[in-house]
């Protein structure tokens, strides 16, 4: 068929896994797309834009908002301390952006295109 549910985490395509996170609805999941050695992460609406980085920033309308905490606060510094691209599905300007550890809270640094 067309459509095919996934329970858990999946490898929908090579290089394309999808990861569930529940918070934002039950459902909720991302997306990791692997190639040439670098992960590009697409966050739903886990981190809706690069202002949701920190894991104590929670939007209202999250069903299950402490499921997101944990969530964003695992998976953000995952994907810091691995380099990931990170690209976010409400950011005005859809930038791509590398997320680094600062002092105090998570960093940006945009990726110009090539």
């Amino acid at each position: 068929g067309l459509w095919v549910l996934h329970e858990g985490p999946a490898e929908v395509v090579a290089g394309v896994r999808l990861l569930p996170t529940g918070g934002h609805t039950p459902g909720h999941q991302v997306v990791l797309v692997e190639s040439g050695g670098e992960t590009l992460v697409f966050w739903g609406d886990l981190v809706p834009t690069s202002r949701h980085l920190d894991p104590g920033y929670g939007m209202a309308y999250d069903l299950f908002p402490l499921r997101v905490l944990e969530q964003r606060g695992a998976l953000v510094g995952r994907g810091a301390d691995e380099g990931w691209i990170h690209t976010f599905p409400h950011e005005p300007e859809m930038h791509f952006l590398r997320v680094k550890r600062g002092k105090k809270y998570f960093e940006t640094e945009p990726i110009e295109p090539a």
